[in-house]
């Protein structure tokens, strides 16, 4: 045996070849085959065992509320930008204002027009804002808020995969006792460094909204009372038998009970 890979696939990438593979190179093909076979059947019989387990927003905005140790962290995963989502929806943003609830952290909201204005009016300033909701349907609608700017930080980064990644110019805004992270460069929240970058100490809060939908782990484990996933509208929704592919044909599973 000289290599085996898992690859894992992507669903959200419409192409002919979609899908989990395994792939196995050896001096001996039929040894290879034979192999590829059955580690991709022990992959199919933890189907069932690995996939993500999701909230609804009306069960997460429930454990938020009843929160006593801190921070309880939430991974809105259908608005990972990692994933090509916009990272500038607003879904469950407006329903944790709807609720009242405070002491809560999200980041990261892509959304440069708000941050530039920010800027221009300091730190301290309040502000009259329209934020996320601007780069289509799976975005949702814009929240018009009256926010107070807290910090400010031009080419703010935050720790990656494997160094820095960067924000761009970023704001730090509260709305409500709700406190956004704003970034003008479009990624995922990969760890506690996309507040701390602005000043804000992410363990001093009750919840924390961070939209990925595995790489913040590695970072916000460490500080997490808990970590849950919810199933909140957005662009690349987990709800892999619906997504409407037109290169993919091929029967898959969960669409499929057994293709």
């Amino acid at each position: 045996m000289l290599s085996i890979s898992f690859v894992h696939g992507f669903p959200w990438g419409d192409t002919p070849v979609t899908g989990a593979k395994m792939l196995v190179y050896a001096d001996d093909r039929e040894t290879a085959a034979g192999l590829a076979r059955s580690l991709g059947q022990e992959i199919w019989d933890l189907r069932h065992e690995t996939q993500i387990r999701q909230l609804s927003i009306e069960a997460a905005l429930e454990r938020m509320a009843a929160v006593n140790l801190g921070p309880l962290v939430i991974a809105d995963i259908a608005d990972n930008a990692g994933g090509g989502a916009p990272a500038d929806s607003t879904f469950l943003a407006r329903a944790i204002l709807e609720r009242g609830l405070t002491e809560v952290g999200m980041a990261l909201f892509y959304d440069p027009q708000a941050v530039a204005f920010c800027h221009e009016v300091g730190v301290g300033a309040e502000i009259d804002l329209r934020i996320g909701g601007k780069l289509g349907p799976s975005s949702g609608d814009p929240l018009d808020v009256r926010a107070t700017v807290r910090g400010l930080a031009k080419d703010a980064r935050q720790v990656g995969l494997s160094g820095f990644v960067g924000l761009g110019d970023a704001a730090w805004i509260e709305v409500a006792g709700v406190h956004f992270i704003l970034a003008s460069q479009r990624t995922q929240c990969f760890h506690p460094t996309a507040f701390t970058a602005l000043g804000r100490d992410p363990t001093t809060l009750r919840s924390l909204v961070v939209k990925s939908t595995n790489h913040f782990r590695a970072g916000f484990d460490p500080i997490a009372s808990d970590v849950v996933y919810v199933d909140a509208p957005g662009a690349i929704r987990s709800d892999f038998a619906s997504i409407p592919y037109r290169r993919f044909t091929s029967p898959y599973w969960p669409k499929v009970a057994n293709p």
